[in-house]
């Protein structure tokens, strides 16, 4: 089914005490179909207005906290290489999937390059460098390298490490410092990624050695493995990735503090821990914007800024969010009586990164005031004036994945002589993770039970590769696309003929194959060896459905959306079981959906539940997208036409909400027989009416 066009309100207002006329509004539904364009409606004057609507974040409490990898931060433990059976083996200690676990350093691990030589490789002397050092030190992370490998399996009992990539801000090192201070560098990305960034692993074996980073950010580093084998041949592993954080502010509260000092003249620029009250240099911290930040670019933000055409961004929200970033901006450290008017502003400078940045507000009311705005360019406009004394909070978001250097001014204009005085440049670094999106192949919804919890992780079944669901993103496009059947058995999904999207229970090219599994699970831990899947929260345009459908074809409905959850919205999985179900939702559009799996401890009264976990899921509409021509025909009715294909089904539907509802078939399906099909339709003074058109598959 594929949707040829956007919504359009009829909305009955008077003109005059005698005579009633409809007036249209214009609604963009979804960043991935064309403005609607109205026109040849006579005599009428057509008023086009945007619908003001949330923000994105309806639903998404604070309640959820949308973690993802854990965080190892200190303590001693060591990533692991080893060669068993014919097969390589990557992991990090305690004995975690790497892919889960996130190595952190933080301003404890911050030095400087010192005046030697032989550490020049880490740039300039007294430039920053983040080093998980070779020597244990109180308070950061002693990363070792470690290979359980049993003797004789290679020749020479050893193996190569090698360097194969590195994603990230800066450059990646790892070298040894010998007891008589001589250096070994065994990998420089600074210089290019080679041959020769290798290091000798002993196979049994264990090392330290130290693992350094230019700048502060996430990188992804990925190495592979080789060696010869006691019987000449040489066997080398797939590339693993192991991803390190350097002074990341992943959530709490971060205030950027502009301090003027009425007496040296001299301006300060510097991040306030809320909680531990440090303050730090802002090159030296990144707000980290993970994808659960990832949200579709609300309408009014569209109608607020010229220019944006992207259909999500990453999002740093004015309100406080539980695992999210809480950035301020405070003036409450400058003196009253400095400035004109007691303001100072920031002034954008530049923005260093792969999309656009911007700071903007919503009221009470919901309208939108756009600070500062890269997507026109940067211009005298992108100031951001606030009063003295103030600590405010707005929505920070840029538009693409990647990392940015975000460059600012403090000024305000003097109060003795009007002198503007300006601050030094200072940069504030941000980076946006995107999603791993799944457009098709098997993921598992894996159930996982340890040390009398739960938890819910993904597993990517062609990999075997762990995901956190946070993480993750289920995207399909006009593949998901079907039509409600004519059985009543499938009324909850709306009516014959209506449109729906859905990741089927079978596998089907282009989309994602979804199962929930158990299997990981021993029997007799959990009571009837049982546990439930149970929703928390939907969000998105529209509805969602978890349904199966047996061999004869007859459905079975586990939660459906449409009248609200209540403890029948429930999904059932045995303990050992792999099973598959449909995915569905009654609108194209980004879902954020969240869950817990419940069960109970065998012989035990008590319930355990795993944390509310996030499940997102992006729906596009068809990527070709047709305009809807609208004509009031002075008798009380409306004539619609759109460009057709001639053989072609189509089937106008209609509801009474833009935003939720059921689509309801108006007549019957239309089979096109020119390049343009016209249908005349009456008009309800008294009711709003919504209606769009699709094309049956």
């Amino acid at each position: 089914m594929k949707i040829l066009k956007e919504l359009f309100e009829l909305e009955s207002v008077i003109l005059n005490e005698f005579q009633a006329i409809k007036m249209m509004r214009v609604i963009r539904m979804n960043a991935h179909v064309d403005r609607l364009q109205i026109g040849r409606i006579r005599p009428l004057t057509i008023v086009m207005v945007w619908l003001v609507w949330a923000m994105g974040w309806a639903g998404w409490g604070n309640s959820l906290s949308a973690r993802e990898r854990e965080l190892w931060l200190d303590g001693h433990g060591d990533i692991f290489v080893n060669y068993a059976a014919g097969e390589w083996g990557w992991r990090i200690d305690p004995g975690e999937v790497s892919s889960l676990v996130v190595v952190s350093l933080d301003s404890l691990s911050r030095l400087e390059v010192p005046e030697n030589e032989a550490f020049e490789f880490l740039g300039e002397v007294g430039s920053p460098v983040w080093v998980i050092p070779q020597v244990q030190r109180d308070g950061v992370l002693f990363l070792g390298l470690n290979s359980e490998t049993a003797p004789g399996v290679f020749a020479d009992d050893s193996f190569e490490l090698h360097l194969e990539k590195v994603d990230g801000p800066g450059d990646f090192f790892a070298w040894l410092t010998n007891g008589s201070g001589g250096v070994e560098v065994w990998m420089n990305s600074g210089d290019g990624v080679g041959a020769d960034d290798r290091i000798r692993v002993s196979a049994p074996g264990h090392m330290h050695l130290n693992w350094g980073f230019s700048q502060p950010g996430t990188y992804d580093i990925s190495f592979s493995a080789s060696g010869q084998l006691a019987g000449g041949e040489v066997v080398t592993s797939p590339v693993h990735s192991y991803r390190f954080a350097v002074e990341v502010v992943r959530d709490g509260e971060l205030d950027l503090e502009i301090v003027y000092d009425g007496e040296t003249g001299e301006w300060e620029t510097v991040y306030l821990d809320e909680v531990s009250e440090e303050e730090s240099d802002t090159r030296h911290k990144v707000l980290h914007l993970g994808p659960s930040t990832r949200i579709s670019v609300p309408e009014i933000l569209l109608a607020a800024v010229p220019g944006l055409t992207e259909s999500s961004i990453y999002l740093l929200p004015q309100d406080e969010r539980d695992g999210i970033v809480f950035p301020g901006i405070a003036t409450d450290e400058i003196a009253e009586g400095l400035f004109v008017e007691d303001e100072v502003s920031l002034v954008l400078k530049s923005v260093d990164g792969p999309g656009q940045f911007l700071l903007y507000q919503v009221d009470t009311f919901g309208a939108v005031k756009v600070l500062i705005n890269s997507v026109d360019g940067i211009d005298s406009q992108d100031v951001y004036s606030l009063p003295v004394g103030a600590h405010v909070h707005v929505n920070w978001a840029v538009t693409e994945p990647g990392n940015y250097k975000v460059t600012f001014e403090a000024q305000g204009a003097s109060a003795s002589d009007s002198q503007l005085l300006q601050s030094p440049p200072f940069d504030l670094m941000l980076e946006a993770i995107s999603p791993v999106i799944f457009t098709d192949g098997e993921i598992d919804i894996e159930m996982e039970f340890e040390d009398d919890a739960l938890a819910i992780l993904a597993l990517e079944e062609l990999t075997e590769s762990l995901h956190v669901m946070s993480e993750i993103l289920f995207s399909a496009g006009s593949e998901a696309m079907a039509t409600v059947p004519q059985d009543a058995a499938f009324s909850f999904l709306g009516s014959p003929g209506q449109g729906f999207y859905v990741f089927p229970q079978s596998e089907k090219d282009g989309l994602p194959f979804i199962g929930l599994a158990a299997d990981e699970i021993d029997t007799g831990l959990l009571a009837d060896d049982q546990l439930h899947l149970v929703p928390q929260i939907i969000d998105g345009p529209g509805h969602f459905f978890l349904y199966s459908v047996d061999e004869f074809g007859a459905p079975t409905t586990f939660i459906d959306s449409s009248d609200g959850l209540d403890n029948k919205d429930s999904f059932p999985l045995q303990v050992g079981e792999h099973v598959h179900v449909n995915w569905a939702f009654s609108e194209p559009g980004l879902y954020r959906l969240s869950f817990r799996a419940l069960a109970q401890l065998t012989g035990s009264d008590q319930e355990i539940s795993s944390p509310i976990t996030p499940f997102v899921f992006e729906i596009h509409p068809a990527a070709n997208s047709f305009v809807i021509e609208a004509d009031l025909t002075g008798d009380g009715r409306i004539q619609i036409s759109w460009a057709s294909q001639p053989g072609a089904s189509y089937q106008v539907q209609s509801r009474g909400s833009a935003v939720s509802g059921s689509w309801t078939p108006v007549g019957d399906a239309i089979v096109a027989t020119e390049s343009t099909t016209r249908v005349t339709l009456p008009l309800n003074a008294e009711t709003i009416e919504i209606i769009r058109v699709v094309q049956n598959p």
